[in-house]
Formats: structure tokens, sequence, C-alpha cells
């Protein structure tokens, strides 16, 4: 769905700061900054699911491509500890300053 709506706002002219895809097991296609964030312990978490790592993004995405890792597991994102890390990783991904 993040995928869809920012291609919609791309055709609209629009600046996509980045699109962040959570525990993403696609390599979708994004003309602009793409940034993945998993559960460490997630099984979507390509350090646990592929013997070479990020090898399978790399060459999906040459032109780059930021990857984060928070504590927990799949759907573990919005618990009471892991919302402070998932906020932090958007911040960094989108430049937000902090308060």
């Amino acid at each position: 769905m993040a995928h869809a709506v920012a291609g919609i706002l791309q055709k609209q002219g629009r600046d996509i700061k980045a699109l962040l895809l959570m525990e993403q097991a696609r390599f979708p296609q994004f003309d602009g900054r793409l940034a993945f964030i998993y559960g460490e312990d997630s099984f979507l978490n390509p350090f646990n699911r592929y013997d070479d790592g990020l090898a399978k993004f790399d060459r999906a995405y040459p032109q780059g491509y930021n990857l984060d890792t928070i504590p927990g597991a799949h759907g573990q994102y919005f618990n009471e500890t892991n919302v402070l890390f998932l906020a932090e990783k958007i911040r960094t991904n989108v430049e937000l300053p902090k308060d």
C-alpha cells in the first residue's frame, strides 16, 4: 500500500523523502530513497532469512537503500518499548529534526 501511494504522489509531482517499508518480503522498484525496517528476530529479516545476507537487496537496489532493525520479532513494532526504536528509525530515514 505504501509503495502504491508513494508512486501516485510522485506522479503528482510530490517529493517523497523516503519510502519506508516494514517487514517487506518483496523487492518493489521505487524511484527514490528506499528504506527497510525489520525486527531483529523476525523471520522476514534478511539476515535471518537469506544465507547471503543482503546480496539480494544489493542486486535489487544498486542505487542504494537503507536497512535498519529494531528489537523484537515480526508483529512487535508497536509494543511500548519497541515503538521508541521504530520512531527513531523513521525519524532518521526521513531526516526529521529531533524534538
